[in-house]
Formats: structure tokens, sequence, C-alpha cells
């Protein structure tokens, strides 16, 4: 049963991404939807965070989802920075994006790889998968130290 929700689960975010990626650019915001996908991670990265820290109790299945979650979102992130995008709706994408996709890009792969690698660390358990979390939060760190705003008080 709860491997059946586990995968119930993967397959509404992953629709979500699908659905939110495939999107013309007149549909939709890509500044809303890209922060939608960053909320994702947001509750993934907390829901990851907190079984490394002890305060939840590991669970390989649910650590492994939160990896490919973040995975899917650093994919599909990159598809919601087209040109017309750099303001607007409170964003807090800085112009270093746009100035420098190729670099910007380059750092979402890094991540989905991350991502990856930690989800398949969570199968080896709660050690291996806490230094394989540690590199993705270093990674998720990097890239917004370079290419997102500090956020307005």
């Amino acid at each position: 049963m709860r491997k059946s929700i586990l995968t119930i689960a993967a397959g509404i975010a992953l629709g979500s991404f699908l659905v939110a990626s495939s999107l013309p650019a007149d549909a939709g915001s890509p500044i809303k939807a890209r922060k939608e996908l960053m909320q994702t991670n947001k509750l993934a990265a907390m829901t990851a965070g907190a079984m490394v820290k002890g305060k939840r109790a590991y669970d390989a299945q649910v650590a492994e989802l939160a990896m490919r979650t973040i995975a899917a979102t650093a994919y599909g992130l990159e598809h919601l920075f087209p040109k017309g995008s750099e303001t607007g709706e409170k964003t807090r994408a800085k112009a270093e994006i746009w100035k420098d996709m190729k670099g910007f890009l380059e750092r979402m792969e890094g991540m989905e790889d991350k991502a990856e690698e930690a989800a398949e660390a969570a199968k080896k358990g709660l050690g291996a998968f806490k230094m394989a979390f540690g590199d993705v939060i270093k990674t998720c760190k990097g890239c917004h130290e370079k290419y997102r705003a500090e956020k307005k008080k």
C-alpha cells in the first residue's frame, strides 16, 4: 500500500512538472510556474532535511522520492526562464540568469545529477544519504547565491 502511495505521489509530481513545462508561453506565467516548482523543491528538501537531522524517521523510499522530485524540478526549471520573464510578479531571479544562460543551465544539470545521486544513495541507508544530500544542498546554495536575489523585507 505504501509503495502505491509513493508511486502515485511521484506520478503527480512528475505530471505537474510535465504540464507546467509544456505550456505555451502565452498559456501562463513562467514566473508563476517556476515559483511553484521551487516551492515543490523546498518541500522535498525540508522532508529530506528532517530525516537527516533526526526530526523524522528515516525512510529510504521517501528520501528517494524527495530527491527525484528535486531532480525533476531541476530539469523542468531550465524551460521556465524564457526571454521576457526577467521581471514581474515579484521574481527573485537575477538578470545574471539571462546574461549567463549557459552557466545557469549547467548548474541546473549539476543539480539534477546531484539529486539523482542522492536518490540512489537513499537506498543505501541514512549514512550514505546524509553525505549525498549535503552535496544537493551545497549545489542549491551555490545557484541561489549567484542567480537569486535576496528576499525583500
